[in-house]
């Protein structure tokens, strides 16, 4: 999980310092970087989700640690929040 999120994480950050460079050269209004980032936040927790999953599914034969839940959870729902106050 960690491998797609990091890799998630990095072409998030190279679309948006693509798009810093290309917004004010089309002249895209202000708020476009500000949506974008949104739209990325929320895409990294459907992303962070289904790795979650993924990796439920492949660690069925272990026993997942009762803390395991408890940190993912909250860490979706405050990407998703972000994501909606952004966009």
């Amino acid at each position: 999980m960690r491998t797609r999120i990091c890799g998630y994480v990095v072409s998030a950050w190279l679309v948006l310092q693509v798009a810093s460079v290309i917004a004010p050269s089309l002249g895209l209004p202000a708020w476009t970087l500000r949506a974008l980032l949104g739209i990325l936040l929320l895409g990294f927790s459907v992303a962070l989700f289904a790795g979650w999953r993924l990796d439920v599914r492949a660690a069925k034969a272990t026993k997942l640690p009762v803390n395991f839940h408890l940190m993912v959870w909250p860490t979706i729902t405050l990407f998703l929040l972000g994501g909606v106050i952004l966009v």
